[in-house]
């Protein structure tokens, strides 16, 4: 299985997620430490 590396930030609850880039907007409750 192939990992993606995110690299992540959190900016007014929100997590940003950027990957090759594109970002993701996502609920920071909906993510986990191992996620990031």
């Amino acid at each position: 299985m192939s990992k993606i590396v995110l690299k992540g930030r959190t900016i007014g609850g929100l997590t940003i997620l950027e990957s090759d880039g594109k970002s993701y907007t996502v609920f920071a409750e909906e993510v986990s430490d191992e996620a990031l």
